[in-house]
């Protein structure tokens, strides 16, 4: 007897868990950070299911090992559901080429996951100049999801899914200074300071998802 797929999850449910019977053939999956950590796991689950994934990555030849290594556990079968592309989180110019080179395929998008990201970081800046964990995992991701928009009406009704943590308790998003150099004074001079910085970005993330919610609902 075929094992029913479970109605409810939790923070121990595993990728393939949550996909168990789902037939996501003709689904296109845009995550970014597909080459290590949760966005593998999501990446090699999904393609089970039959989904494309376009696996954005900073570093080539890691995406490429990634590759290798889904192929490896899942089969040769997989190989053509893997689409690498170039993402540096870091530069914005890069958030933009990477956003016209799939909305250039002119394909419908089903699912954006915004994973990738950085924690407790020493004092670094971005290409643009904003604090890099403010930058990387709020800044790119929102303007990724800005530029992605018409290739998720192409896969509505589409899905956008934004990694928070509860590191969004540390602290909230400060509009005035949020990823400016302008609070780095003081705001280095503690250990606490690289999470607060932190916290801030994952706080912007949920905030995204909420207007997200708002406005297309």
């Amino acid at each position: 007897m075929a094992s029913q797929r479970p109605t409810s999850f939790s923070k121990a449910s595993t990728a393939d868990e949550v996909l168990q019977g789902l037939d996501l053939k003709g689904t296109n999956v845009f995550i970014t950070g597909a080459n290590t950590g949760l966005g593998f796991e999501c990446t090699r689950a999904l393609v089970k299911t039959g989904a494309h994934v376009y696996m954005a990555c900073r570093n080539s030849s890691k995406c490429t090992q990634a590759i290798a290594d889904i192929v490896q556990i899942e089969g040769e079968a997989v190989k053509d559901l893997l689409h690498p592309l170039s993402l540096d989180l870091n530069s914005l110019k890069s958030v933009r080429a990477c956003a016209k080179e799939f909305n250039d395929l002119q394909i419908p998008l089903s699912v954006l996951m915004n994973n990738a990201g950085m924690i407790a970081l020493p004092k670094t800046l971005t290409a643009d100049g904003f604090e890099a964990q403010y930058g990387v995992n709020f800044l790119a991701h929102f303007l990724l999801t800005i530029l992605l928009t018409v290739s998720l009406a192409r896969g509505a009704p589409s899905r956008v899914i934004n990694l928070s943590s509860e590191g969004r308790k540390i602290a909230d998003v400060d509009i005035a200074t949020a990823g400016t150099t302008a609070i780095y004074d003081k705001a280095w001079s503690s250990y606490w300071s690289k999470f607060q910085f932190y916290g801030q970005g994952k706080s912007a993330m949920a905030l995204i998802n909420v207007e997200l919610s708002r406005r297309y609902q």
